[in-house]
């Protein structure tokens, strides 16, 4: 098995203290054996709000079949303790896979050897491992065919609502039906041979922690059943605790990045898609030891992720679809000879049927911070983007746990956006800055685009408001950025 050159990859194997244990971890990135045994495959994980989603699914389907009930006229004389258009109470139970890696056999035996040191001897021992290296690419992909496997099994066969991420299987489901589900899928895992950590089970409970975010199913049997997702205060600062360290020592290095990447991805964003995962974006791409100092995208992103984390409160997730009419928001931006730009906002709220507008031209100390972060030959890019953010900063009362529709013209304004970062250094800063006030006013803007002709921000843009005015709209006076707020933000 070990005769003859080339037969064997080593591979260094380090300890990992975690929860008051060593974890052995075979460094497979270190002797490249990641690099020429990966895969151009992905791994499909489910999402932090997967537990609120398959929460909705019940709900839904419970309503459609009270419905038919009462078409059938049979919802008195069967509808026991259920109480008409409310869901019933709902619970979430998870089990952990113990030692999951190493419970999956491999058809080559000798695939996995460990080298161990005989201190009296002093000779080497050899001990085979018939299972999965711990810290091989190929072995995460291999191994979530297991959990993917199971999850179908219980779904087909028992009918039990089963997600997984990694090797942790969740079950939710009303408070009579998700003991038994949760107990039917341990029997039949126990059966086929894996088997779940019984010290790690959790039974149904009312709020449930995945990936760091935790799902609170309380008010789902209410007349307005929704789900409150929340990153908790723990996983909050720790993440803190991290990023803190890695600004104080003004560099990151490649494992440090992906290691936040992973920490961070479900933090910043639990429901908020976009919204968040912009000052990630860069951490994967993170080849070598990189500085994250003042003038670093990476660094600027990093201190947004800094600033996100007090902010982030639990939000709602609607069991049924919102019913209440989105925010509409228009905004434009020009540009004059001098490069000088001047901003307009009109904003329609269904809420107080009321329209508010506003505009006036940038102070000429925001020209000079543009000019100072990228010299160029115009800016209306960024004047769009500044329409943005000041939007949230003259009327931010109208933001507050809504749905957003918000329109631009500027269709690079519009792709940053969306995709919530940017390459270029000014544009990056106010996206991030725009992101920040999305996740303080827990809204959820969606953004698109509009021919300037149909732009209701066109006028004030251009400090005609004759347009505004037909609707009545309250004008208000714009509110800009701070200078000292936004030459600070990387300091």
């Amino acid at each position: 098995m070990l005769d003859g050159p080339g037969t064997y990859r080593a591979i260094r194997r380090f300890g990992v203290e975690q929860k008051g244990s060593i974890r052995p971890v075979d460094n497979c990135t270190e002797n490249g054996l990641n690099l020429v045994t990966g895969s151009r495959d992905k791994v499909t994980l489910i999402r932090p709000d997967s537990p609120a989603r398959v929460c909705a699914c019940y709900a839904r389907e419970q309503m459609e079949w009270q419905d038919e009930l009462v078409r059938r006229g049979s919802w008195a004389a069967e509808r026991g303790t259920a109480v008409r258009g409310v869901p019933d109470q709902y619970v979430h139970g998870n089990d952990d896979v113990k030692k999951a890696f190493r419970r999956i056999p491999n058809a080559a035996v000798g695939l996995m050897v460990v080298a161990v040191l005989n201190p009296r001897s002093l000779r080497a021992e050899f001990f085979v491992l018939p299972s999965f290296v711990f810290g091989s690419i190929s072995a995460v992909m291999s191994w979530n065919r297991v959990p993917a496997a199971y999850t179908h099994f219980a779904r087909r066969l028992l009918a039990v609502p089963s997600t997984a991420y990694v090797d942790d299987f969740q079950v939710g489901g009303p408070v009579y039906d998700q003991a038994s589900s949760q107990a039917s899928q341990s029997i039949m895992l126990d059966i086929i041979g894996l088997g779940f950590d019984e010290s790690k089970h959790e039974g149904g409970v009312s709020k449930s922690v995945n990936l760091g975010v935790e799902s609170d199913f309380g008010m789902v049997n209410s007349a307005s059943p929704v789900v409150l997702l929340g990153v908790t205060d723990e996983r909050k600062r720790k993440l803190a605790v991290v990023v803190e360290e890695i600004l104080c020592g003004g560099t990151i290095s490649h494992a440090h990045a992906l290691r936040l990447y992973g920490k961070a991805r479900w933090t910043v964003c639990p429901v908020f898609g976009k919204i968040g995962l912009g000052v990630l974006h860069r951490l994967p791409s993170v080849t070598r030891t990189e500085s994250v100092g003042g003038d670093t995208l990476l660094g600027d992103d990093l201190r947004t992720l800094l600033r996100m984390l007090p902010m982030l409160r639990p939000v709602s997730f609607p069991l049924f679809p919102r019913r209440d009419a989105p925010l509409l928001v228009w905004t434009d931006a020009s540009e004059d000879a001098t490069l000088l730009g001047e901003i307009g906002v009109f904003i329609w709220c269904p809420a107080r049927r009321q329209a508010f507008a506003a505009g006036s031209r940038a102070p000429p100390c925001i020209l000079a911070w543009l000019r100072s972060r990228q010299l160029k030959n115009k800016y209306i890019t960024q004047w769009e983007l500044f329409a943005v953010l000041v939007a949230f900063l003259t009327f931010p009362v109208l933001f507050q746990f809504r749905l957003v529709h918000h329109f631009v013209d500027n269709k690079g304004a519009l792709g940053g956006l969306i995709k919530g970062y940017s390459d270029k250094p000014d544009s990056a800063r106010i996206i991030n800055m725009v992101h920040t006030q999305a996740v303080r006013y827990s809204c959820y803007p969606w953004f698109g685009f509009v021919y300037s002709e149909d732009n209701m921000a066109d006028g004030p843009s251009r400090g005609d408001f004759s347009d505004v005015e037909k609707f009545q709209a309250l004008v208000c006076p714009l509110v800009w950025p701070d200078l000292q707020a936004l030459a600070g933000w990387s300091t």
